[in-house]
């Protein structure tokens, strides 16, 4: 039984008798693919982990790799370019039997964590569409340009604060011989200098003027499950708008820690993100923080590698199953077996959650998963694990001649139907 069977996306996944070559030494593909059945079959421990080692790392990749067998398709394009964080290029796979054949031969991709260069890129005809990070100067950019198409609408990614339990900083039970109790405190002393009101009315409302906060970990403001877990979990009565200066310095006088250092990581090249910042340090250190700009362009690289004590980032929903949040969550347990969840990046730790997340994916009763997902923020929200602060308001702009643009709200976003794209 498994709560999501109908929402669960069928994804595209690694050849076989690649990873049987790679994990086992296995040259053969036809053998290759047999050792990896017989793998599973067998139940042997030690080529599933060489398997598993593979199929989680082995395919990560931020250039063109020597190996060319890891760039094996069975989906409609092929990686034909990858120059590490310039552009990919996707080439039409001739070989795709699928349903969803492109009508564009090749589609090349540039990264660029600054909205305005993606901006001018556009204006300058280097690209064609563009999704950048809203602002209100980025949305007033795109609209001056002519010959460009302005789609305006919210995304499913939500913009939030995370701390991190484990580097030996200021919200680690080590860093004071144990005491998690008093960790506790100093990560609630500090998410209550989150400025959220302020940053919803300075950034996000001239581009949406009915935003509001987000005050729920896991379910989108407007759907169903919103306003109970909203009731439930605590955290808009805990931390309302903030900052709450004054609830900081008593919480860190409880805790006894004076002048905790905070270093704060944030993509140092988006503005908003930027600004952001500007707004939490202001606070922070009125409270008695002493804040370290740790803004980086390679965050996403960064999290989990404990050199930071906050993040700020966008987790962006890629469907709406009721599990979906496990791996952010999950911790690693060796009595129950549990492993982390791949987006755990702050190591959080919580057996209660592993129990529950066990617990969700078993059960199809909708009013039971609720209960669960309440239960599961709440101790998210006295942990004091960290903050949400708004849902992303969305831009894209495209130039006229290109056709079949129709964003959605969750993952692949603007990408959803890229075999629709055309040039006029």
């Amino acid at each position: 039984v498994y709560a999501d069977w109908e929402k669960a996306p069928l994804t595209y996944g690694v050849p076989a008798h690649v990873v049987a070559r790679i994990a086992l030494g296995e040259e053969d593909a036809t053998a290759g693919k047999k050792a990896i059945i017989d793998a599973f079959a067998n139940k042997d421990e030690d080529a599933l982990s060489k398997i598993a080692n593979v199929w989680n790392t082995g395919f990560n990749m931020n250039s063109m790799p020597e190996d060319k067998t890891l760039l094996l398709s069975s989906g409609p394009y092929e990686v034909t370019e990858f120059k590490k964080d310039e552009y990919l290029t996707l080439t039409k796979n001739e070989n795709y039997k699928g349903n969803h054949v492109p009508a564009l031969d090749k589609v090349t991709v540039r990264y660029s964590e600054d909205p305005q260069a993606a901006v001018q890129a556009l204006q300058n005809n280097e690209v064609q569409l563009i999704s950048p990070q809203a602002t209100a100067d980025i949305l007033e950019q795109v609209n001056g340009l002519s010959g460009v198409k302005v789609i305006s609408g919210d995304e499913a990614t939500y913009e939030h604060v995370d701390l991190t339990y484990n580097n030996g900083g200021p919200f680690d039970p080590a860093a004071y011989g144990g005491d998690a109790e008093k960790a506790k405190k100093v990560r609630q002393a500090f998410l209550h200098v989150i400025p959220r009101g302020d940053i919803i009315e300075r950034l996000i409302k001239p581009l949406n003027p009915n935003a509001e906060i987000r005050n729920s970990f896991n379910v989108i403001p407007g759907a169903p499950a919103y306003d109970g877990v909203v009731a439930t979990n605590g955290m808009k009565e805990t931390y309302g708008d903030g900052p709450d200066v004054e609830a900081a310095k008593k919480l860190l006088e409880e805790a006894g820690v004076a002048k905790p250092k905070v270093r704060f990581l944030y993509g140092a090249s988006n503005e908003r993100r930027a600004q952001e910042f500007r707004l939490i340090k202001e606070a922070a250190e009125k409270a008695g923080f002493e804040m370290v700009d740790a803004g980086n362009d390679l965050w996403g690289q960064m999290l989990g590698d404990k050199s930071y004590d906050a993040s700020l980032f966008g987790w962006q929903s890629t469907g709406t199953g009721v599990t979906e949040a496990d791996a952010n969550y999950r911790s690693k347990d060796k009595a129950t077996g549990s492993i982390k969840g791949q987006n755990n990046f702050s190591g959080f730790a919580s057996t209660e959650v592993n129990a529950l997340y066990d617990e969700l994916g078993k059960e199809l009763d909708e009013a039971k998963q609720q209960k669960i997902n309440e239960q599961v923020e709440k101790i998210l929200v006295d942990d004091a694990f960290g903050i949400v602060i708004f849902q992303f308001p969305s831009v894209t702009a495209h130039t006229e001649d290109l056709q079949g643009i129709d964003p959605i709200s969750i993952a692949p976003t603007i990408f959803w139907n890229f075999w629709e794209w055309k040039l006029a």
